[in-house]
This record gives C-alpha cells, structure tokens and sequence, in this order.
C-alpha cells in the first residue's frame, strides 16, 4: 500500500493514489452524489468524505507541495475536492495557506468542494484578522464560487459576538444572481440569527438583501430548533410580498 506521507510526493505517487481513489469508489454513493451536486464538470467516483480527509490528513504531514503539483490535472470531482481538503490540514504559516487557497479558488465549481473545503480551514478561525484582507477579496470577485466560499469562511470560521455586525455588513454588500451565492448569504444570515439574534435584529429590519436571499434568510431561521415558536411567528411576519 502506497505512503503517502513520503518525500518527495512524485507523478507515480499521484497515479498510486488516484489508483486508491478508484478502489474506494463505491456507485451507489457516486449516484448520490451525483443528484445532490449536479454542478461540477468532473466526473465522480463516489468515495465517501471520511476516506477523503484521512487521505488529506497523511499529505498534508508529507510533501503536501510535491502533491499539489502533481495534482495539476485533476480528473475526478474526488480529486479536486481532495486538494482542498489537504489545504485545511497544513500546519503552515498563514501566508503560505493563503497563497495556496487563492491558486485552489479557481478550481471550485460546485458547493460541496467549495464548503468541505472552508470547513476545514481552521486556521483562518486562528488568525481572523490576517485572512480578513483575502475575505474581502473573494467577496468582491466576479467568481461567484470565490464569493461563496467567503461567505462560508464567514460563517464557519469568523463568526462570534465581536464579529457578527461586521460580518452582516460584508453580508448586506454582496449583489449576486447567483443562486449558491444567494444560498449562501441567506444561510450566514440565519445562523448570525440563531446565534446572535440581538445584534442580527436590526440588520433583519433594514435590510440590503434582496427579496430572495432575505426571505429565505427568514425561512431559514424558521427552520431552526433554536428559535422559539414564538419567534418563529414573528420572523414569518418580516417577510417580504412577492413582486411579479
């Protein structure tokens, strides 16, 4: 079996490892996925995410940079999803994630690579204010897959008391189309909600979203366990009629 903690990670450790991919391949998992993630250009094989990250987990303590070069021409959506895995469990300076975030950026086509991979970039929790520039960056590009993945950052990694009214600013100046970036800010929105709902109040009462993401902003908490019914009453009151 091949290691692939080993230095130097080389082209033959790439092939024994997509090799490995393969074998774990399950297709009635690939089906699946298929339906819930109909986005990514790249074919699927099926393997389950729990495999993935502790294949992520063995690169990163190795030549984490031989594999990211030899991962140039992925060819499977479990290849890509793999690299972005491998990104959270670096144990490098944030400069040095950072930069290797930014060249993986453009490889997202789908949510489930653009999520898994802000979930396990714990390091931008470490050092909120060190990645706050790049946030700002991917919440201003014209990707709406970079845009997305900083509103995830947002909510998975940044969000606490101190933050929370800053981050429904960057929240309410994100003009999108996009319908996962949509899904997104109205995701972040509900769980700044949940979490914080005396702060996150006011933003709900004037608020720059539009209709779509705002009211499903609203469904969203409506679907929380952490809101009481009474709440939930209340929130369903703050919807806003459909236009056309």
């Amino acid at each position: 079996m091949a290691d692939f903690t080993r230095t130097p990670f080389t082209g033959r450790d790439y092939d024994a490892l997509v090799g490995r991919l393969t074998d774990m391949a399950e297709e009635a998992y690939r089906d699946f996925n298929a339906r819930i993630i109909p986005d990514t250009a790249a074919p699927m094989l099926g393997v389950r995410l729990p495999a993935l990250k502790s294949l992520a987990k063995q690169i990163a303590k190795g030549d984490w940079n031989g594999y990211l070069s030899a991962a140039q021409s992925p060819r499977y959506y479990e290849e890509i999803l793999l690299q972005g895995l491998v990104l959270g469990f670096l144990m490098e300076p944030t400069e040095i994630v950072m930069e290797q975030v930014r060249a993986f950026v453009p490889r997202i086509d789908n949510w489930a690579v653009c999520d898994s991979t802000c979930m396990g970039l714990k390091t931008v929790a470490k050092h909120r204010e060190e990645w706050r520039p790049f946030l700002g960056e991917l919440l201003s590009s014209e990707n709406p897959w970079a845009v997305r993945m900083g509103l995830v950052l947002l909510l998975s990694q940044c969000l606490t008391s101190d933050t929370v009214r800053r981050i429904l600013e960057a929240s309410g100046r994100v003009k999108s189309e996009h319908y996962y970036v949509r899904m997104a800010n109205a995701w972040l929105v509900s769980v700044c909600y949940v979490k914080f709902p005396d702060e996150t109040g006011p933003f709900l009462h004037d608020c720059p979203l539009d209709d779509w993401t705002y009211n499903k902003a609203l469904q969203k908490i409506t679907e929380s366990n952490r809101v009481s019914p009474e709440t939930k009453g209340y929130i369903r009151s703050l919807k806003r009629p459909s236009r056309g």
